[in-house]
């Protein structure tokens, strides 16, 4: 079985999406994910599709981020991350750092992306992912949290709580 994986090309952190813990959840419960269960603001902003998604880096991708040209390329490249590509910053990416400008007021988890690629460059892969698993759990019971989400589904306590 394919694994999930939660880091993108572009510095995205996949752990914390909607849609891959729907997926995932529904996969744990045999409860398939519902379209009107998502956010708003990620349901207004993104279309509706089927909820089915492994992260950027597998071959289960949700519909819309499988038509990434910052993905599309970094696979051709066979780059793990877009900072470590020798065309750094290049003009997929310089593009999609624009388009970020406008869907970040809308979609806040897409502002972290560019910052992410730094943090990335400087200390790596592995190192970013288990900082970003950190930073995405509840700080009570310690169960992953999305990035809407604003009460743990384990424990149900506000993730802003201790």
């Amino acid at each position: 079985m394919e694994e999930f994986a939660p880091d993108s090309y572009c510095g995205l952190f996949c752990g914390a999406c909607e849609i891959m813990s729907a997926y995932r959840r529904s996969l744990r419960t045999g409860i398939p994910p519902a379209w009107e269960d998502l956010p708003e603001t990620l349901r207004d902003n993104i279309g509706e599709a089927e909820i089915r998604c492994r992260g950027c880096k597998s071959d289960t991708v949700f519909s819309g981020c499988a038509r990434c040209d910052v993905r599309a390329c970094a696979r051709k490249k066979g780059v793990d991350y877009c900072v470590h590509c020798a065309d750094y910053p290049c003009a997929t990416i310089r593009a999609m750092e624009r388009d970020l400008a406008g869907l970040s007021e809308r979609m806040p988890h897409t502002k972290a992306i560019i910052a992410n690629l730094s943090v990335i460059g400087r200390i790596g892969g592995e190192r970013w992912i288990r900082a970003e698993q950190e930073r995405w759990r509840c700080g009570h019971c310690g169960h992953p949290t999305t990035w809407y989400a604003t009460v743990c589904e384990a424990c149900g306590r506000g993730l802003g709580e201790v």
